[in-house]
């Protein structure tokens, strides 16, 4: 993403930054400190200028398009963000654990309101709460998102509710509210 957005440059510049124990080199089957992307955030967000939070909810917008196509079979039979956001917890994330059994997971809870009102609750250790924005962003143009972010420094859990309401234009989004 940071470099079909900003430039192959500016993504080395990032990296060297960024002083990763592995150089920046990361393959799929490894487990890595969150907290070199949280570095590497902080200094893309030192060059571009942009706020973290936004860097980090366009990086899971981008993330879903990529699962979209890495992945496609976890995408079949959802027609919308309604069908397909329960299956991530129900789903997805049983099929990471079987690859990655010591995975730290995020929790995904989704409750219908209304016909057309889900409340989506995303539960992490990790400060990735604009991450899963984001993804829900990602699923799809047939949804209105609302976020209120929750950030408790005693037990360090970030919470992200999420709002979704169906519009009838699917090719509108709404723009996002956030609090702090």
């Amino acid at each position: 993403m940071v470099e079909a957005r900003f430039g192959a440059e500016t993504a080395d510049r990032v990296i060297d930054a960024s002083e990763l124990a592995n150089g920046g080199a990361y393959t799929t089957v490894g487990t890595y400190d969150h907290m070199e992307l949280v570095r590497m955030v902080e200094c893309l967000s030192r060059e571009t200028g942009e706020g973290g939070g936004e860097l980090v909810k366009a990086f899971g917008e981008y993330l879903m398009e990529r699962f979209g196509k890495i992945y496609p079979q976890f995408f079949v039979g959802a027609g919308s963000s309604f069908d397909f956001l329960p299956m991530v917890e129900s789903h997805i994330h049983v099929e990471v654990k079987k690859l990655y059994p010591e995975a730290g997971l995020p929790r995904l809870a989704c409750r219908r309101e209304e016909e057309d009102v889900m409340v989506v609750e995303y539960r992490s250790q990790r400060p990735f709460a604009d991450l899963a924005e984001g993804m829900i962003l990602g699923t799809g143009p047939s949804a209105e998102i609302w976020f209120s972010k929750v950030l408790p420094l005693v037990d360090k859990t970030a919470t992200c509710n999420a709002g979704i309401n169906m519009l009838p234009n699917p090719d509108v989004y709404a723009v996002c509210e956030a609090a702090a």
